[in-house]
């Protein structure tokens, strides 16, 4: 097994094992008419800085998760070009004390070499 293949079996293990890092997270199309049930690494930030170096409140909010836990679940994350689509899909995740919120999936980096899905999500406010 060459060392790549073995980095990305560690990152399934990571963002899918529930008894260590990973948090369970429903993922949904905008229409709600597809969900699928993922684990991943999820972080939100609290604070940033401007470009002058001021503090300035605002939230980030992230998700790492395998591809491969979409592709077993059927639920499709890449257009007919290939290329991942999943702008405008709602992301139910919780925080450390187990309230879930609701965000909107803005964009999405794939890091290919392994698999993993950093999904960058924005505050969601039904209408």
């Amino acid at each position: 097994m060459s060392l790549i293949d073995r980095a990305r079996i560690d990152m399934q293990n990571i963002t899918g094992n529930t008894n260590d890092f990973a948090v369970p997270c429903v993922v949904k199309t905008p229409d709600g008419a597809t969900t699928i049930n993922v684990t991943g690494l999820h972080t939100r930030h609290w604070m940033s800085f401007d470009p002058d170096g001021v503090a300035v409140h605002t939230a980030t909010a992230s998700l790492a998760v395998s591809e491969k836990q979409f592709i077993d679940g059927g639920f499709a994350v890449r257009d007919a070009n290939g290329e991942v689509d999943m702008k405008g899909d709602l992301i139910d995740a919780p925080d450390a004390n187990g309230v879930v919120q609701t965000y909107v999936l803005r964009e999405v980096f794939p890091d290919e070499a392994l698999g993993l899905l950093v999904l960058i999500l924005g505050e969601y406010k039904p209408i």
